[in-house]
């Protein structure tokens, strides 16, 4: 019970969520590939991109060497004391090589070399200007591999290479420095790391709806559990249900059997027609159950079919038999043609309750003329059984659903006849598991054509 001291306590969130992914753990599925996806996609591109970026510059680093080596071939110890012919080489080197931002050529100021003149240069105005030995500059004149380092200029990022020049005899005569801008090699990486980004941002845009959809269908999958469990508590229900009505119903018909045999003659007229009344509801009643019985059973596949090869003229001829005295008390024609029919594969049991149930459906629409049945090959490979009437008909909407659960026609025709409209979707269900068919044409107030077709068995 609930009081102050001691509230009800209602379920948090968390537990209701954790109790929803006990129930169906396949959710964790989603979860999993709500995370992992996108970080998937995410480290591919950045790794992709890195990747990329590394080998975009090691060709750069490459292309550089190979560069300064040609440099380092060309220029020799008379070009650099002939300044005209120095500097019309770094001009033609400028025009030519676009990545290469600057060039300079550099000779040693002193004995110590601590300080370097600039000989030549991209920028005249530095031709003649000291600059003093770095640790880079340093390295390049003490170890004959040169140096190479990254550094910023204007804001922008560049390689800078430089080595040693050597005359003939191998004696150092000055520096080559040379400057390569990575603008255009960062635009282009800009360039792939946005539209990279903008494909990941798409497929996990992609991945997300993929997952939403998942989820809703997994809301659905959930849904469908849920109505079939229903529809399976409903079969119990209807079939536990119909098999206890049928103890009282068996018990009413044997009380009224018993009451008309010994206690007939002493019931009034008024009474004889409530006792006629009160036996025709308990046969309606017991159709009824009958009816949802044939359908919990069709629908669960609890009905066994014994297929044979047979005539089905016999199976026709007894159903007619079976339903002649209803046509008789409506004064009504049964007609069948006695032309031999080809043998088909159906169980016979079966297959009469299909032909009773159309030809009591016959009888119960048509008010005066005749029911004709007859065979007719189709194809040459199927037999279509015909169930003519000229009863009330059929409207053409009323045609669509003819075969579905409880329908029945509604009109000033129909609305007195019993029934309860399963009839007909037990004789369509009945066909189908036989590898059987059933169609219906009618025309309203002329009549109606069920056709039963089965496929013929080759002797």
């Amino acid at each position: 019970m609930e009081t102050k001291d001691n509230p009800r306590k209602t379920p948090s969130s968390f537990r209701l969520a954790m109790s929803f992914i006990k129930s169906y753990p396949s959710i964790i599925l989603s979860l999993a590939l709500m995370v992992f996806m996108p970080l998937a996609l995410y480290f591919n591109s950045y790794f992709i991109l890195n990747t990329f970026e590394k080998t975009v510059e090691t060709e750069f680093l490459r292309k550089a060497a190979m560069t300064e080596n040609v440099f380092d071939s060309m220029i020799d110890k008379e070009l650099l004391e002939n300044r005209e012919k120095l500097t019309a080489k770094i001009s033609e080197i400028k025009e030519r090589e676009d990545e290469i931002s600057n060039l300079e050529i550099l000779l040693p100021a002193d004995e110590k070399q601590d300080k370097f003149t600039v000989a030549a240069s991209f920028s005249p105005e530095r031709v003649g200007s000291e600059v003093p030995s770095d640790f880079y500059k340093s390295i390049a004149w003490s170890q004959p591999e040169g140096t190479s380092h990254r550094e910023s200029q204007n804001s922008q990022r560049v390689i800078v290479i430089e080595k040693t020049l050597h005359d003939e005899s191998q004696n150092r005569i000055g520096i080559i420095s040379i400057t390569f801008s990575l603008q255009k090699t960062d635009n282009l990486i800009s360039r792939t790391f946005s539209k990279s980004y903008l494909v990941l941002a798409a497929s996990i845009l992609v991945v997300l709806l993929f997952i939403f959809n998942h989820a809703r269908m997994f809301n659905y999958a959930v849904r469908l559990t849920k109505l079939k469990e229903v529809d399976e508590m409903k079969d119990d229900f209807i079939s536990m249900a119909s098999h206890e009505l049928r103890s009282p119903l068996a018990a009413m018909r044997a009380h009224l059997s018993f009451f008309k045999e010994k206690e007939a003659e002493n019931v009034s007229e008024k009474g004889k027609k409530y006792i006629s009344d009160l036996e025709f509801s308990i046969n309606r009643l017991d159709n009824l159950v009958d009816d949802i019985l044939e359908v919990s059973r069709l629908e669960q596949n609890r009905i066994p079919f014994n297929m044979e090869t047979l005539d089905p003229s016999p199976v026709i001829a007894a159903s007619i038999n079976e339903m002649k005295p209803k046509a008789l008390e409506k004064k009504l024609e049964i007609v069948f043609s006695a032309e031999p029919l080809p043998f088909i594969s159906a169980d016979p049991d079966r297959l009469k309750q299909i032909m009773v149930n159309l030809i009591s459906n016959s009888i119960k629409y048509t008010l005066k003329g005749k029911i004709e049945i007859s065979g007719k090959i189709r194809h040459r490979k199927y037999l279509d059984i015909v169930v003519a009437d000229t009863g009330v008909g059929i409207s053409a909407e009323h045609q669509k659903s003819m075969f579905q659960k409880f329908f029945r026609a509604k009109n000033k025709a129909t609305a007195d006849a019993p029934g309860t409209g399963l009839g007909l979707w037990i004789t369509q269900e009945l066909a189908i598991k036989m590898n059987g068919d059933i169609t219906v044409e009618s025309i309203e107030g002329v009549g109606s054509h069920f056709t039963v077709s089965f496929p013929i068995v080759k002797s």
